[in-house]
């Protein structure tokens, strides 16, 4: 479902623009029995929110769609849990959705029909994915190892291939809207297409060429914000790729009371980097352990720098002033997509490294114990 590929892009739909208008939405549907309801949802913030349930008569049904504004958004039309149809619609479209002998054919707008055929490819390409997964682990359980690679290397082959696909249709598409959820298009559970830092040069090049067909739309500013963090992050890599084996990535990121806090002004002391979640409750237990050995060696030379990879920075700050957390406490609002996450290869959370006071990153890494952290800490104090 195309609501898990704009996982925190539309940050202000429901505010957009203008003056809002209506739109006409006609549903054939000559196979459906007279009856049948359908749920219209428009994509917003993280989810997808329920416009009006639809009833169908004789097959068919004419909506209008109303509060639009000029600036096209992203419709479902949903029966269950099954998606229907997906759509994109602005003030004074009229948009038409046949379904019938199990096709969906969408008109009334050049963007509303673009979007349905990207759909329709990107779930025959998801289902090819699955099916090739499905192949390789049936070969891993059955001990078949030769099978095991080639289907690992197909997997390969039709990712790339699918990535192509995709970075063409940018090419041959640029000031279209559907330029978005290409973008944000995974593979498989949960593998994006657009995953690497160097394609933030494509999030870029949409955000350039979207500002003059689209100004006012509200994907805009999330659109940037990703390309700066893609650029961000290239530069971070880099960085760390030049990085002596005594020197530890820095980071700077804002606690919150929105000061900015730096990982290398702590240079010199015994250092735990800790990364969490305000959402697991196990994480604010091992967060009471934490308190313990902070409270008995920080005068000897012990901090922490605790790095939250949350989405929601309210959530975080109130946890922190709730746990009165002592140390060093950042949160930057991206969850996993965070640049620290990135300049530190976490790949899972709870995740720790201990730095000592020449700026070495210890051997000893997510080190959970708090006796057998706590030897660690002494020793290197």
């Amino acid at each position: 479902m195309m609501k898990r590929l704009f996982c925190g892009l539309v940050m202000a739909a429901t505010l957009a623009g203008c003056a809002r208008q209506t739109a006409e939405l006609n549903i054939v549907a000559p196979q459906m029995e007279a009856g049948t309801e359908v749920v219209l949802a428009k994509l917003a913030v993280n989810q997808l929110l329920p416009v009006d349930t639809l009833t169908l008569q004789g097959g068919s049904l004419q909506y209008k769609m109303e509060a639009l504004s000029e600036t096209p958004d992203f419709f479902y039309l949903l029966k269950g849990e099954e998606r229907l149809a997906s759509f994109v619609a602005a003030a004074s479209d009229r948009i038409e959705i046949r379904l019938e002998d199990g096709k969906v054919a969408v008109t009334g707008s050049e963007e509303a029909t673009l979007f349905q055929q990207q759909e329709a490819d990107f779930d025959a390409a998801q289902a090819k994915f699955v099916e090739l997964s499905l192949l390789m682990d049936r070969a891993r359980e059955a001990g078949d190892k030769a099978a095991q690679e080639r289907y690992q290397v197909e997997l390969g082959r039709y990712y790339v291939k699918f990535k192509q696909q995709s970075i063409r249709f940018l090419m041959e598409h640029p000031y279209s809207l559907v330029q978005i959820p290409v973008l944000y298009r995974s593979l498989g559970d949960g593998l994006s297409i657009f995953s690497d830092h160097r394609d933030g040069l494509y999030f870029a090049r949409v955000y350039d060429s979207l500002r003059v067909t689209y100004p006012n739309s509200p994907y805009l500013h999330a659109i940037k914000e990703e390309a700066e963090l893609r650029e961000q992050l290239l530069r971070l890599n880099e960085k760390l790729g030049q990085a002596t084996e005594a020197d530890f990535p820095d980071l700077s990121m804002q606690d919150r009371n929105g000061e900015v806090k730096n990982l290398s002004d702590l240079r010199g002391k015994v250092i735990v980097l800790s990364f969490w979640t305000a959402t697991e409750p196990s994480h604010k237990l091992f967060n009471n352990e934490l308190k313990a050995l902070y409270e008995k060696y920080n005068k000897r030379g012990l901090e922490i720098y605790q790095v939250a990879l949350d989405t929601d920075k309210t959530m975080w700050a109130q946890a922190v002033k709730e746990q009165q957390l002592p140390w060093v406490s950042v949160c930057d609002g991206m969850g996993r997509y965070s640049v620290a996450a990135a300049y530190y290869n976490i790949g899972s959370i709870p995740a720790m490294y201990i730095i000592d006071r020449d700026g070495n990153i210890r051997p000893e890494k997510n080190e959970f114990d708090p006796e057998k952290l706590e030897r660690v800490i002494k020793r290197l104090l």
